[in-house]
């Protein structure tokens, strides 16, 4: 196994990595290395279908938490999503603050298996 330097990175240590987003996107290669294609935007009833699943005396602090939470790397922020759709999936009672603050704990200690999509 090749050894180096400690502050120079290894071979292909970059390959899955995007481009940053303030890189234009003119031949849509910002998602080659991605599983999926990225979503460009949210869909237009997006706030209307999370307001449905959230308590609605609780929203004020469920938009801070998820607000925090887009500030969460790329795959802590995928693991807080994850957690919270499947929160969604599996119940029917609307979602309080407190679950997201776990979810947003949770994804930010622990993460996933290297091949969970």
């Amino acid at each position: 196994m090749p050894v180096h330097e400690s502050l120079q990175p290894a071979a292909l240590d970059h390959f899955p990595a995007r481009f940053p987003d303030h890189i234009a996107d003119d031949y849509g290669l910002q998602g080659f290395n991605c599983r999926q294609n990225p979503m460009r935007e949210l869909p237009d009833d997006f706030a209307e279908t999370l307001a449905r699943v959230l308590d609605p005396r609780q929203r004020e602090a469920a938009a801070e938490i998820i607000e925090a939470a887009t500030l969460l790397d790329d795959v802590a922020l995928r693991r807080f999503l994850q957690l919270f759709a499947a929160r969604v999936r599996s119940s029917d009672a609307p979602i309080r603050a407190g679950e997201l603050r776990r979810f947003l704990d949770r994804a930010a200690r622990e993460r996933p298996p290297q091949d969970a999509p």
